[in-house]
C-alpha cells in the first residue's frame, strides 16, 4: 500500500486539492437522495471493509488526480488564453533565450548534430568557405550564416568551428533581402531555408521532445532534479487548476447570493446572469475559433501537397476526404479547453438562476484567487527551470561535456 501512495503520490495530491471546489459544487447543488457510501460498505464482510474502503478512495483519487492532471495540461496550453503565458510559449521564449541570444550556449553545436561521418569531412574542405559551409551543414541556416573555423587555415576535424545553427527565426532585414532575391530570381531555393517564426516554434517542440527523450534512456538516477520539477509542475498547475475552478464557481454563488437578496428587482436578476452568458459566448467564440483553425491548417497541408505533386498524373495520388484529414487534426488537438470553460458557463448559469440560500462566498472566492495566482506563478516559474535543465543536461549527459565545452584558449 505504501509502495502504490509512492507510485502515485502526485496524482492523489492533485486530487486533494480538487476537494474543496468538489465540495462547493455539491453545495450549490445538493441532491435530494443523498447517495451513501457505507450502504454499500455493509455488503462486504467486517474484516475486508478496512481494505476495500482505502482501495476504492485510491482507485477513485488517482482516476481524479489522472484527469484532472491531464485536463490541466492542455487547459493551461491552449490557444484560447491568446496572449496569456502558456506551456508552449514558455518554452519557446526560454529556448529564445539559450540558443538565439548572446549566451554560450548560442556558440555551441546543435544537439543530435554528429561531428563525424561524411558530413563533417566534407565541411573540413569548406571551413574557410563559411557561404558553402552555411549551404551545406544542416546545423547552420539563413537565421545564422557565420560559420567561421577557430583558426584560419586550419583543418576543420582538428579545429572545430564555431556556429550558430539552422533553429532561430531570422530576422525581418534577412526575409525582406531573400524574398526580394527570388522576386529577382536569383537563388529560389534560399527562400525555402529561411526559417520563420513558426518554423522555429515547432522545431523548439521538436528539439524539447527529442532532448526530454535522450534524457529519460539516461535512467532515473541521472535525472532526479529533473524528476522533481516535472512532479512539482504536475501538482502546481493541478492546484493552479482546481483553484481557477474554485474562484469561478464561488464567483457564480455571489451572483446568485446577491440575486437571491435583490429577487424583487427584476432587472437587477436578469442583469446577474450576464456574466454566465459572457463566459458561454466566450467558450463558443473559442470554439469556432478552434475548429476555423483547424480547417485552416488541412486546407494549407492540402494545397501543399497538391503543389508538390504537381505533374503526377496518377488519379490515386490524393484520396484522403478533407473530413478524414479534419477529424484527425481533431484528434490530436482536441477542445478541452474550451469545453471546461463552457461547462463553467452553464454549471455558472444553473447556479445563478437556482441560488436557493443566501450564503457568503466572498471569502471563499478570495482565497481562491490568492492560491489560484500562487500556484499560476509556481508553475510558471518551474516550467522555465524545467526546460532550462532540459537544454543544459541533455548535452552533457548523452554526449558528453568535451564536445560541448569549448577550449578557453581559443578565441
Amino acid at each position: 500500500m505504501l509502495d502504490a501512495l509512492k507510485f502515485a503520490f502526485e496524482i492523489l495530491v492533485v486530487a486533494a486539492l480538487a476537494m474543496p471546489w468538489l465540495a462547493l459544487l455539491h453545495r450549490m447543488f445538493p441532491a435530494e437522495g443523498s447517495f451513501s457510501f457505507r450502504g454499500w460498505l455493509d455488503l462486504i464482510p467486517k474484516d475486508a471493509k478496512s481494505a476495500v474502503s482505502i482501495t476504492v478512495v485510491l482507485a477513485f483519487g488517482y482516476l481524479l488526480g489522472s484527469a484532472i492532471e491531464r485536463i490541466s495540461r492542455n487547459f493551461f496550453n491552449d490557444d484560447i488564453w491568446r496572449s496569456f503565458p502558456t506551456e508552449h510559449q514558455i518554452r519557446v521564449e526560454t529556448y529564445r533565450e539559450a540558443y538565439c541570444s548572446g549566451h554560450l550556449i548560442s556558440e555551441l553545436n546543435l544537439p543530435f548534430w554528429n561531428d563525424s561521418g561524411p558530413l563533417m569531412q566534407s565541411n573540413a574542405s569548406s571551413m574557410s568557405s563559411p557561404s558553402r559551409m552555411s549551404s551545406t551543414s544542416p546545423a547552420s541556416g539563413v537565421s545564422g550564416v557565420s560559420s567561421t573555423s577557430d583558426a584560419p587555415g586550419t583543418s576543420g576535424i582538428e579545429e572545430r568551428s564555431r556556429r550558430r545553427f539552422g533553429l532561430c527565426p531570422a530576422s525581418s532585414s534577412t526575409v525582406s533581402t531573400v524574398q526580394n532575391s527570388v522576386q529577382a530570381g536569383n537563388d529560389p531555393r534560399r527562400a525555402r531555408r529561411i526559417i520563420t517564426e513558426l518554423g522555429f516554434q515547432r522545431r523548439v517542440e521538436d528539439m524539447f521532445r527529442l532532448q526530454e527523450g535522450a534524457l529519460m534512456l539516461e535512467g532515473a538516477d541521472k535525472i532526479a532534479r529533473l524528476k522533481e520539477y516535472y512532479d512539482q509542475i504536475a501538482v502546481l498547475r493541478g492546484a493552479a487548476f482546481s483553484g481557477f475552478l474554485l474562484f469561478a464557481l464561488s464567483v457564480f454563488g455571489v451572483l446568485g447570493s446577491w440575486r437571491l437578496r435583490w429577487a424583487g428587482k427584476r432587472w437587477v436578476s436578469v442583469l446577474l446572469l450576464v456574466p454566465a452568458c459572457l463566459v458561454v459566448l466566450f467558450a463558443l467564440e473559442s470554439s469556432w475559433h478552434h475548429w476555423s483553425h483547424i480547417l485552416e491548417k488541412v486546407n494549407s497541408d492540402r494545397t501543399s501537397s497538391r503543389a508538390t505533386t504537381d505533374g503526377i498524373t496518377n488519379s490515386d495520388t490524393d484520396t484522403s476526404s478533407p473530413t478524414v484529414e479534419t477529424l484527425g487534426r481533431l484528434y490530436v488537438d482536441p477542445p478541452l479547453a474550451e469545453f471546461v470553460v463552457l461547462l463553467i458557463g452553464v454549471v455558472g448559469f444553473v447556479a445563478t438562476l437556482r441560488a436557493q440560500q443566501a450564503t457568503s462566498y466572498l471569502r471563499i472566492c478570495t482565497v481562491a484567487a490568492v492560491l489560484t495566482l500562487i500556484s499560476f506563478g509556481g508553475w510558471w516559474w518551474t516550467e522555465v527551470m524545467y526546460d532550462r535543465e532540459v537544454i543544459h543536461s541533455q548535452p552533457i549527459l548523452t554526449l558528453g561535456s568535451a564536445r560541448y565545452i569549448p577550449d578557453p584558449g581559443k578565441p
